[in-house]
């Protein structure tokens, strides 16, 4: 649920830190001299990650350009790394550990039943 590209990791990033710095909102001017990404490519991050919930963007039309009137990160946005390593551990221990555990516990009922048997 929370995999993300390269570019929104990297508008997430600066948006954090940025907000580091006690910049309540955003706008284009701050993350155009921040990220290493071209206005479009920023824009276009923005919109696939307000839809996906993690920030809250609003956008403003001039002179039939769209532009970032302002953009802040929603808890998840805040937190979407954490969240994704949550699920790497989930997986893991779903994937991994569970089985590991679950073919000891045989191994051993069947060595068990073995010595009993014979």
């Amino acid at each position: 649920m929370y995999q993300l590209t390269k570019n929104e990791k990297t508008l997430i990033k600066s948006i954090k830190k940025l907000n580091l710095d006690n910049i309540e909102y955003l706008t284009s001017k701050e993350l155009d001299s921040l990220i290493n990404l071209s206005h479009k490519e920023i824009l276009i991050t923005a919109k696939h990650l307000k839809k996906r919930e993690l920030v809250h963007v609003e956008f403003v039309n001039y002179d039939n350009k769209t532009d970032i009137g302002l953009i802040e990160l929603t808890y998840e946005g805040a937190h979407c790394l954490e969240y994704s390593w949550l699920e790497t551990k989930s997986f893991l221990y779903r994937s991994v550990i569970i089985p590991i555990g679950i073919s000891i516990a045989t191994s051993t009922i069947l060595f068990w039943l073995a010595n009993w048997i014979l």
